[in-house]
């Protein structure tokens, strides 16, 4: 998605991006580590299959993809990661269409 980035880089980006879904004064993305991040990310794609990786980028992901995709933040070591998608609507917020 960015080849020149930096695992640093990315895990910024995608912090920025998820701390829309948290209100105010959560702590949860403030602990939230590379590690957990990229561990959710590394399991997102060992279960859904690339076109449905697309689906969610693109803000059009199907229900199956949705529950798909909220099974592996159920099962993720990260208190944070199962908290904020535990929720179909995360998705949506997370990869607008």
């Amino acid at each position: 998605m960015c080849p020149d980035a930096t695992d640093d880089d990315l895990y910024e980006a995608l912090k920025g991006i998820l701390s829309t879904l948290a209100p105010p004064g959560s702590s949860c993305l403030e602990t939230l580590t590379n590690a957990e991040l990229g561990d959710f990310l590394d399991d997102l794609s060992m279960m859904l299959t690339q076109g449905q990786i697309l689906e969610l980028l693109s803000g059009n992901a199907s229900q199956e993809t949705l529950v798909l995709a909220m099974e592996v933040a159920a099962i993720s070591d990260s208190e944070c990661i199962r908290e904020i998608f535990s929720d179909p609507s995360a998705f949506g917020t997370l990869f607008p269409s």
